[in-house]
């Protein structure tokens, strides 16, 4: 169950990132969503 809450979380925030990364200046958001995923993935 937590893990498929999880899963579900992280697929929202990747749809949420994405529809951001469409919108803002796309170089700012870049370096800050590498980072973010990065850190997030490896941490």
């Amino acid at each position: 169950m937590l893990f498929t809450y999880l899963v579900l979380k992280i697929t929202i925030l990747c749809l949420i990132a994405i529809g951001i990364r469409g919108t803002l200046p796309r170089y700012r958001i870049d370096q800050i969503t590498q980072y973010n995923w990065k850190h997030f993935v490896f941490c």
